[in-house]
C-alpha cells in the first residue's frame, strides 16, 4: 500500500509544471560534435609536451644537456624537484641539434674505422695459437685476452670464444662495434 501511494504520488508530480528530469548536457562544439580523446591526439600529437633540457644525468632518459619533449606532468612533477631538468630555451634547443650533429658524425667515424679493421682482420687469414698438451691430455685454456694479443686488438673489442676442449679448428668472434662484427677461424695447434 505504501509502495503504491508513494508511485502514485511521484506520477502526480510528473504532471506538475517544471519538474522533467533531464539527462545532463555534454559539453559540444559549434557543430553539436564532442571530439574523442583519439582525435585530439592525432590532430595535437605534441599536446601536452614540452621541451626540457637535462642539468643532471637521469640514466633511462638522457645524459646531461639532452633536450626531450617530455609530458607536462612529468616535467613538473619528477624532473624539477629532483633538479633533474629546466624548461628548455630555443639556444639550449639548437646547441642540442648541434650536438645531436656532432654525435652522429663521431659515431659513423666509429662506425667505418671498425668496418676498415674488420677488413684487415679478415685479410689476416687463419690465426694459430699454441698451447703446451698437459700430462692427461687436456689443453692449456686459451682467453680472450690471447686472442686481442695475437690479432693485435685493443681491448675495447669484444672475443667471444667457443668451447675449446682440444686441438683443432674454432671459430672465434670478434666485436669491435655494435654494428661490426667479424667471425675469425682459430687454429690451436700443439706448441
Amino acid at each position: 500500500m505504501v509502495r503504491l501511494s508513494l508511485a502514485a504520488g511521484l506520477a502526480g508530480l510528473a504532471g506538475v509544471a517544471g519538474f522533467q528530469r533531464q539527462a545532463p548536457q555534454r559539453p559540444t562544439t559549434v557543430l553539436q560534435y564532442k571530439k574523442t580523446a583519439k582525435e585530439m591526439r592525432a590532430k595535437y600529437p605534441e599536446g601536452g609536451k614540452v621541451p626540457y633540457v637535462l642539468t643532471k644525468d637521469a640514466p633511462p632518459h638522457g645524459v646531461a644537456g639532452d633536450v626531450l619533449k617530455v609530458n607536462r606532468g612529468f616535467a613538473n612533477n619528477y624532473l624539477a624537484p629532483q633538479g633533474l631538468g629546466e624548461p628548455a630555451s630555443a639556444e639550449q634547443i639548437a646547441a642540442f641539434e648541434v650536438k645531436l650533429a656532432e654525435r652522429a658524425a663521431a659515431e659513423a667515424a666509429a662506425f667505418d674505422a671498425a668496418a676498415a679493421q674488420a677488413q684487415q682482420l679478415m685479410a689476416k687469414g687463419d690465426v694459430s695459437i699454441s698451447r703446451a698438451a698437459g700430462e692427461d691430455g687436456g689443453v692449456e685454456a686459451v682467453s680472450a685476452q690471447d686472442v686481442q694479443q695475437v690479432l693485435g686488438l685493443d681491448s675495447s673489442a669484444k672475443v667471444t670464444l667457443p668451447k675449446m676442449d682440444g686441438f683443432g679448428d674454432y671459430t672465434v668472434t670478434v666485436q669491435l662495434h655494435k654494428q661490426v662484427k667479424v667471425e675469425l677461424p682459430l687454429k690451436l695447434v700443439e706448441a
